[in-house]
């Protein structure tokens, strides 16, 4: 076949498995596996994966969403550190079955106790977030309290407050929530970086992120949002989107589930892209396009409930992104195994013992484990 090779969203092959597609997921199936041999050769590996034993219902993905929604709605009702429930039910997709076959692996694996994030106050003071400690501050009218999973900032008195910005420091194997200031919420990934005003002040609310953040972004018209990443600047008034902006990662994926956001090239203000719900933007450092796509958006926000999303992501993002929350090394053998393309969803709770077996199934290469440092082979 001539042409460009047809995508498949991994739900499309899911759904299949459990009897669950109508005509035109059934159709967009259809042309996909007749489209590359190899596409046959793929589904028939998931066929075999699921018959072999796995028994999972059909997780209510969109569930995690809705709960995002109804907490931006009654944010000011609930305790200063809820938290948005787990939604994901098992392993979407590939990993469903194999994953209930290796329960048994559920040992000793490469993982790293979780450190604890820090609060670097102005620009030398930074205050370790340990567990046990409650963070317990007031700095002119805002009243900040937290531990070591959140933060809130809160508006107390109309007391003066300075003009100083907070940093907060997401360590390997950890995630992090901030309600700021303004009402707005933002879960912040592994290894992520976020700079913000303790209080907002001028004709913007901004903020700085280098990783991966969630925001639920309080509506105010006359102070616009704006989140500024490596190459990017978005802006909004009042949304729900989420940012994948990594520095090594050379590019940032904004993916917008509610609201409309602006998305701008910091190396070229005329490069911009507006984005509507179920809208995906990708700007490659150094691009002169905005990629854009339309996406199930709620499962690019997976990862704040334990769960990582991948869909036909090659071997080197998947494990680039596992590594921020096991803190392991990795090495390939031969380059070309990074290309290897991936689709289900990783449990990051789970051993990585666990899951690197799902991998080594799903792509079929080897994965030898030395300490903190993965090794991957033919």
């Amino acid at each position: 076949m001539t042409g460009k090779k047809k995508k498949i969203d991994a739900s499309e092959i899911w759904l299949k498995l459990h009897d669950d597609t109508t005509s035109s997921n059934a159709d967009s199936l259809k042309e996909w596996l007749n489209d590359d041999e190899r596409n046959k050769e793929y589904f028939h590996k998931a066929q075999k994966f699921y018959h072999s034993g796995s028994q999972l219902g059909k997780p209510n993905t969109k569930a995690s969403f809705q709960n995002i929604k109804r907490k931006a709605k009654r944010r000011e009702k609930k305790k200063w550190l809820s938290r948005i429930a787990a939604i994901f039910i098992g392993l979407v997709l590939l990993g469903g079955a194999s994953l209930l076959m290796l329960h048994e692996l559920e040992k000793q694996h490469v993982y790293n106790a979780p450190q604890y994030a820090s609060l670097v106050i102005g620009d030398d003071k930074e205050l370790v977030l340990e567990a046990g400690k409650t963070t317990n501050i007031t700095i002119g009218g805002i009243h900040i309290v937290g531990d070591e999973n959140g933060l809130v900032y809160r508006k107390v008195s109309m007391a003066k407050t300075p003009k100083l910005f907070h940093t907060v420091k997401v360590p390997t194997g950890k995630d992090f929530h901030i309600s700021l200031s303004d009402g707005t919420e933002v879960w912040l990934n592994a290894e992520s970086t976020f700079k913000f005003p303790v209080a907002f002040k001028g004709k913007h609310r901004k903020v700085d992120i280098n990783g991966e953040g969630l925001f639920v972004v309080e509506k105010d018209i006359s102070r616009p949002f704006k989140v500024t990443s490596n190459n990017q600047i978005i802006t909004v008034l009042g949304t729900i989107f989420n940012l994948n902006s990594y520095r090594e990662n050379h590019k940032s994926i904004t993916t917008l589930l509610e609201g409309s956001v602006l998305v701008e090239s910091k190396r070229d203000p005329k490069l911009s892209q507006k984005l509507i719900p179920g809208e995906q933007a990708s700007l490659k450092r150094g691009a002169r396009k905005i990629e854009t796509e339309k996406v199930e958006a709620y499962l690019f926000t997976s990862w704040k409930d334990g769960q990582y999303y991948f869909n036909d992501e090659s071997l080197f993002e998947v494990l680039n992104s596992l590594k921020r929350w096991y803190g392991f090394e990795v090495n390939f053998e031969d380059k070309r195994l990074k290309t290897i393309r991936i689709s289900g969803s990783i449990d990051k709770r789970k051993s990585l013992e666990a899951n690197i077996r799902i991998l080594e199934i799903i792509g079929e290469i080897k994965i030898e484990a030395y300490g903190n440092k993965l090794t991957v082979t033919n």
